[in-house]
């Protein structure tokens, strides 16, 4: 999105390449609306599992939080994937298939 504004971008890893073992999987409400932007929600959404509530749990005891999505904001809800990077990859096709027909 920098990018897109006109702005120079430089990405910054630590290590040598990607970790295949990533623990994120939500993709939360402000990033979907920043995939919108892109024209990616969609491809998210089909691919991913829907999750109208969110929980903050404690190991020991159980969930010591829950949200429900959908009162914090209408039409408010998270996805989940099988991880980070079956998300992106889902994104990073969109875009290669976009940038082809653009």
């Amino acid at each position: 999105m920098l990018e897109r504004a006109g702005v120079d971008v430089t990405v910054l890893e630590r290590e040598p390449q990607l970790a295949e073992d990533l623990r994120a999987s939500t993709w939360h409400p402000p990033t979907l609306d920043m995939m919108e932007t892109l024209g990616f929600v969609d491809e998210i959404l089909a691919k991913g599992l829907i999750a109208r509530h969110f929980q903050h749990r404690d190991r020991r005891s159980g969930a010591i939080a829950e949200f429900d999505l959908e009162l914090l904001a209408p039409g408010g809800h998270a996805v989940h994937f099988a991880g980070l990077a079956l998300g992106l990859a889902i994104v990073a096709l969109e875009f290669r298939r976009k940038e082809a027909v653009a």
